[in-house]
This record gives C-alpha cells, structure tokens and sequence, in this order.
C-alpha cells in the first residue's frame, strides 16, 4: 500500500509531466507526430514503473510462499507426530486388553 509521501510524489512528476507539455505548446506549435512523441515518452516512462513494481511483487510473491511452505511443513510435521504418539497409545491398548 502507498503512502500519502509516495502519492504526492506521484501527483509532483505528474504535475511536471504537464507543465512541460504546456509549456511546449506555449512556446511553439506543435505538430500531431510532437503530441505522440511527448505521449509515447510518457507511457514509457509508465512501463518501466510498472516493471519494476511487478519485479517488487514477484518478490513479495517468493518470500510469502516460502513461509506459507514453512508454516505448512510444521503443522504436517506436528500432525504427523501427533498421529504416532496416538498409534503407539492404541497398540499399547491393544497389548494389555490382549487383542494383540
């Protein structure tokens, strides 16, 4: 989750972003090929934003199922002992009502 410092970071770049694409719209015409330029320049810079958070996710992603493994593992392995403790208990039963 995003904090209000990372919002208005966001809100200054793209503030700027702005700016500068009225302030070359003020001071020259532009042509449509300098309107797509401008706009491919911004997407751009989007994409590689959005990689470097997916990279982050992904990372996010691995450590977590490493602890899901790690929680799951001990529960199984509690269980599993839990399991023989009560078998052993049941022979045990068995031995002295001399069913087995």
């Amino acid at each position: 989750m995003r904090s209000i410092v990372q919002y208005k970071y966001i809100i200054s770049v793209a503030k700027s972003y702005l700016g500068d694409i009225i302030r070359s719209v003020m001071s020259k015409k532009m042509t449509i090929e300098d309107l797509a330029i401008i706009t491919a320049n911004g997407f751009e810079g989007v994409d590689k934003r959005f990689e470097v958070m997916k990279e982050r996710i992904d990372g996010l992603e691995t450590g977590i199922n490493k602890r899901l493994d790690r929680i799951e593992n001990l529960l199984l392995r509690d269980h599993l002992n839990r399991i023989e403790r009560l078998e052993d208990t049941v022979l045990r039963l068995k031995v002295k009502a001399g069913i087995r």
